[in-house]
């Protein structure tokens, strides 16, 4: 796009389009990668420091609960 745009004194139709065609490529690429580092920062924030869900403490066995009666 440079090489267009810094190439040439006076650009035609064409050499334009090209010119406007990647720039809205480039934008949008740079809205793409925004858009995901912005939800990349919200889950991460969301998560904090905690490396578990929500620790759940197992209660207790009672093995005369498992018998089955014969």
């Amino acid at each position: 796009m440079l090489i267009i745009y810094l190439g040439n004194e006076s650009l035609s139709r064409e050499q334009q389009q090209v010119i406007y065609q990647l720039l809205g490529v480039l934008f949008s690429v740079w809205f793409l990668v925004g858009a995901i580092a912005i939800g990349c920062i919200v889950v991460t924030i969301m998560k904090g420091p905690a490396y578990v869900a929500d620790p759940y403490e197992l209660p207790t066995e009672n093995k005369s609960l498992e018998q089955y009666p014969n």
